[in-house]
């Protein structure tokens, strides 16, 4: 009777190793499953095993168990080095945890684009996916379909756009150690540069909407092109807003279109300002108001609370979406492709065109943040004043304002 010292290595059951060292097992003649412990995947709250099928080239030492336990040594160092993180989490999962991430820290607007993107066709085509899985492959099926659709080739780069964004987060909660979307190859975007509207355009528009009675368009025109603001950031001035003495407005809020209405939000980039308007701005909004007064009485009065632009005599502000539809209506009936960004742009040249610096241009359209004290000591600097004046008389020579002169004498300033 042989000893059991004597019976054949290959009969022995395999062994697990010490905790945290991970385990080997002989699946077929020098075929070993190695297993090392990944810690707990953040996308699902689970332990993770790393698991890799290794095969030995020589049989020797137990069918090659000597080089199975060398290349389990080496697995458990990359997980240690970090070499292997990764989640068994679906793309839908982080989906999920993603648009909760984007509602606290974006815009409604870039929530309710990504989630209508991330929701729909990126869902049924990936979402089952498991991120540790994910390829780059998959995302180029997927644009790949979405050109057969008919998509645009811009419409699937914000597709792309959307998807990167999710697995960059995923990569900053240890959920991946790569973002695939870097080898995937959307469409390119195509750039179609819009050339600024001349004075002459900018004059057709104000004057058409004062033939139609349409007194708030007009001024939200005036008041685009006068402080080159946005239109969320137009639509959110308020009576209050306006610094009558120092011929200067507050941009303090913007209204951003939602699904259903808009919400006040601060302005783009958190950046509050305040922009010279200069006499010609305070000339407008003195018309506008005995524009109001017509309308609603003598007795009204706009109270700091009220919304600037309004229909309403200031209770309700314009919509920011309606704004764009009424200015695409308008140019559609003279023959202009006028949208409200070209009001920005057009601020943005004339300014070039008069040689306002630089500095001054990129303040007063908020690409640079300014401080809080700065926002509150009621004065305006000299070049952005300049600026202003500059363009009053642009707008000013380009069409009527929007009431006789003898009618903003007698309106009553401010509120």
């Amino acid at each position: 009777m042989s000893s059991p010292a004597s019976a054949p290595a290959e009969e022995e059951k395999p062994k697990r190793r010490g905790k945290g060292t991970g385990t080997l097992t002989e699946i077929s003649p020098r075929v070993w499953r190695l297993r090392a412990p990944g810690g707990i995947d953040k996308g699902t709250k689970r332990t993770r095993q790393i698991s890799r099928t290794f095969r030995a080239s020589k049989p020797a030492n137990r069918g090659g168990k000597g080089e199975a336990l060398a290349a389990l040594r080496k697995l458990c160092a990359e997980v240690d080095e970090g070499r292997h993180v990764g989640s068994s989490a679906t793309f839908a999962k982080l989906t999920e945890q993603y648009l909760e991430h984007v509602k606290r820290t974006k815009g409604p607007g870039t929530y309710d684009s990504y989630r209508a993107k991330l929701n729909g066709a990126v869902a049924e085509e990936i979402g089952h996916i498991k991120l540790s899985a994910l390829t780059a492959f998959d995302l180029d099926r997927l644009y790949s379909r979405l050109t057969e659709e008919g998509k645009a080739s811009n419409t699937i780069a914000s597709y792309h756009t959307a998807i990167s964004g999710a697995l960059t987060q995923a990569r900053n909660w240890g959920w991946l150690g790569v973002n695939v979307a870097k080898f995937a190859t959307p469409p390119k975007g195509e750039s179609k540069k819009r050339e600024a509207l001349p004075p002459a355009s900018i004059e057709r528009l104000i004057g058409a909407a004062l033939e139609q009675r349409n007194e708030d368009l007009a001024t939200m025109i005036y008041l685009l092109c006068l402080v080159g603001g946005r239109r969320g950031e137009a639509c959110g001035f308020q009576w209050g807003d306006v610094d009558w003495e120092h011929q200067a407005i507050r941009v303090e809020r913007q209204l951003v279109p939602m699904n259903a209405g808009q919400r006040e939000g601060p302005p783009k980039g958190g950046k509050r300002r305040i922009e010279a308007i200069g006499s010609a701005g305070v000339r407008i909004l003195m018309a506008y108001q005995a524009v109001q007064r017509k309308r609603f009485g003598e007795m009204w009065t706009p109270t700091p609370t009220s919304w600037l632009i309004s229909e309403d005599g200031g209770t309700t502000p314009m919509r920011a979406k309606a704004v764009t539809e009424q200015i695409a209506r308008l140019g559609r009936r003279e023959g202009i492709d006028a949208r409200p960004h070209d009001f920005r742009r057009f601020s943005v040249s004339q300014l070039q065109a008069e040689n306002v610096d630089p500095l001054t241009i990129r303040d007063r359209h908020g690409h640079a943040s300014i401080e809080t004290t700065e926002l509150y000591m009621l004065r305006v600097n000299p070049s952005d004043m300049e600026a202003a004046e500059v363009m009053g008389r642009v707008l000013l020579s380009a069409g009527a304002l929007l009431a006789p002169d003898a009618t903003i004498a007698e309106g009553k300033q401010g509120g």
